[in-house]
């Protein structure tokens, strides 16, 4: 296949870090002045979950039991004008700050945010973060997996974010994102807001745009766009050029809740040797039910097409291209949560059926 050389915007959003620490100086003083208003919340959001794993096939690298404790720590902050939100994620296998962002609240009622924040992709990944008592099922569908678990999208930006809305009798929420993507080694890594690694980080961005009916509203409907730049090492890649679209919507009637997204995904893949184009689509649908007080019974269907082709999508042999799911959450206690899911899974190289037990909470 014939090669095409393309130019790429290179971007850093940490060579001024004297401007940084500026600007953090003077965020100090101005949360700890003696006319400063603040209103702080902080939160622990653990979760346990046991997992068994069968039918697997003989090269599986699943377990067939296992054990998943973690903790989320969540704080957020608003004093005056300013806005903080930072949250760290600790688990056996990994210690990360996944969002760090300070913003300023404009006097259009707009808010700009600067640093690490979740890329807003569709519906999941601006609302179920990674404090999973937030979310009614056990796993995220597989097209919003985060990165550090074979996610093919990036979940993670660092850089510039502007959010706000516009009401009238309805609302339309929008959100401008402009930042650092991520790189690829052996899977995406995000740009590390403690230690930015050069100009390795290429420049991306997301348009989201959603319509409710009324401010503060759960039901949803929306478009998005990205374009994101994703630097290799050469081994196996140098580099891709992703270019994603979609819908998505959430809506609520009576004790019924629908969820859905449709992922329209064109990518350009640059090997040592040669380049290669490829698509692929990926829906979801999560129906829900308000069983009975406390008790949610949900459902979800996963689909992706075009995958056969696609050399970006064979990078990742654990992304979930198809997937059935049932489960059931139980709010026992005030914000704490048994959930109990049960899935057919089928990734690029392999295909299992899994339970999952879950506990999940927020304090306080």
């Amino acid at each position: 296949m014939q090669q095409r050389k393309r130019t790429r915007l290179q971007f850093l959003p940490f060579r001024g870090l004297g401007t940084l620490m500026g600007l953090a100086l003077y965020l100090y003083a101005s949360m700890h002045s003696p006319n400063a208003e603040a209103a702080q919340d902080f939160f622990l959001f653990p979760r346990v979950n046991v997992i068994h794993n069968s039918d697997t096939r003989a090269n599986s690298d699943l377990k067939h039991n296992d054990f998943d404790p973690s903790v989320d720590l969540f704080y957020t902050g608003e004093f005056e004008r300013w806005r903080v939100l930072g949250e760290v994620f600790v688990s056996e296998d990994e210690h990360e700050a996944e969002r760090l962002q300070i913003g300023w609240l404009t006097d259009s009622n707009d808010t700009i945010w600067f640093g690490r924040y979740h890329n807003p992709q569709g519906y999941w990944n601006t609302q179920c973060h990674h404090g999973t008592y937030l979310q009614t099922s056990v796993s995220r569908p597989g097209i919003h997996a985060f990165e550090d678990e074979g996610g093919v999208m990036a979940s993670h930006l660092t850089g510039l974010a502007v959010e706000g809305s516009h009401s009238t009798e309805d609302t339309w929420n929008y959100t401008l994102a402009l930042g650092a993507g991520p790189t690829f080694e052996t899977k995406l890594e995000p740009l590390d807001v403690f230690s930015p690694r050069g100009d390795s980080h290429k420049l991306s961005g997301t348009v989201r745009l959603s319509y409710s009916p009324e401010i503060n509203s759960v039901n949803e409907v929306g478009t998005f766009v990205s374009h994101t730049l994703i630097t290799g090492s050469g081994d196996p890649v140098a580099g891709v050029e992703q270019i994603a679209y979609g819908a998505f919507g959430n809506w609520k009637w009576g004790g019924t809740r629908l969820t859905g997204e449709l992922f329209f995904v064109a990518d350009h893949v640059d090997f040592p040797a040669h380049n290669e184009r490829g698509s692929f689509t990926n829906v979801y649908l999560q129906p829900e039910y308000d069983w009975r007080p406390h008790w949610i019974l949900y459902a979800r269907v996963e689909n992706t097409r075009g995958n056969k082709d696609d050399a970006y999508l064979a990078l990742f042999p654990d992304f979930v291209l198809r997937r059935n799911l049932v489960g059931v959450r139980y709010d026992f206690a005030p914000r704490q949560a048994i959930k109990i899911e049960v899935n057919r899974t089928h990734r690029l190289n392999d295909e299992f059926n899994q339970v999952t037990l879950q506990w999940s909470a927020a304090f306080p």
